[in-house]
């Protein structure tokens, strides 16, 4: 019953936001917030089974997600950016042009193996291993999915639009590099303090995906009203103007922090 209750609110306020964004009212199913909200309810029954179904069907997901695009081939060919499957099946589900040529619903198969593998590394990091242990099991998990994907890129072209097999990997190996030096930075050098900027962005992230979303263009716009794009720096100028948007929302969610208020769903 949560896990439906999230879905729901998630997806309730990915409609309105991309609305509000696009300016126009079409359902939609391939943000973030839906797509998590669908991998959500697939982690939740996956982790229902023994640890050998939860790799099994991880596995499944990528590979029927392959099949499909072998199966129903654009007009380029397997991994065709022009027509893929995902889109045409949900230009059949929702009796329209959908907006978006690449991106599909079907994007939320294979990429359910992030937030599992999410679960999984939470579920190891909570059984409290030796830290040298819990180390050694990050980095070389890190390195077989990186490995795996980048492996894999020699047959199947990693292409984020379409979530290829190639591209889910790699993106899961970054993943956990990245868990890793923070495990290392954090739990075994004990420098948390360094963990605070990440926290107060983690305490009201759904604030920070909506403003990126509904009010970028208005953000950006004010923004620019001070800085008129850092002409000093020159062709920096543009990559300044973003970083002080993100300074912007940073220094929000320090107010929100400081105030103890959490925007949950």
């Amino acid at each position: 019953m949560d896990a439906s209750l999230f879905l729901e609110r998630l997806h309730t306020l990915s409609q309105v936001l991309i609305w509000i964004a696009r300016n126009e009212v079409r359902p939609q199913l391939i943000d973030s917030l839906s797509q998590i909200g669908i991998a959500s309810l697939l982690v939740f029954a996956i982790l229902q089974l023994p640890r050998q179904g939860q790799v099994f069907a991880a596995i499944s997901l990528i590979a029927l997600h392959w099949i499909l695009h072998v199966a129903f081939p654009g007009p380029d060919g397997t991994w065709s950016m022009q027509l893929p499957v995902g889109v045409r099946i949900d230009q059949t589900l929702f009796r329209w042009p959908y907006y978006d040529g690449v991106y599909s619903t079907l994007n939320v198969v294979p990429t359910t193996l992030w937030p599992l593998a999410g679960a999984w590394v939470g579920q190891f990091l909570l059984a409290r291993h030796p830290p040298k242990q819990t180390l050694g099991t990050l980095a070389l998990a890190s390195a077989a999915a990186l490995g795996a994907g980048l492996v894999l890129s020699l047959r199947v072209p990693m292409v984020k639009a379409l979530t290829t097999p190639s591209f889910v990997l790699a993106g899961l190996g970054w993943a956990l590099v990245l868990m890793t030096l923070s495990y290392t930075v954090f739990d075994v050098l004990g420098a948390r303090r360094l963990a605070l900027p990440l926290v107060i962005i983690g305490r009201n992230s759904i604030v920070v995906y909506a403003i990126d979303v509904a009010l970028r263009g208005w953000l950006q716009s004010s923004v620019f009203v001070f800085t008129r794009g850092y002409p000093f720096l020159g062709r920096f100028g543009p990559v300044a103007d973003l970083l002080t948007v993100g300074v912007v929302i940073w220094m929000l969610c320090w107010w929100l922090y400081r105030q103890h208020i959490v925007v949950r769903l």
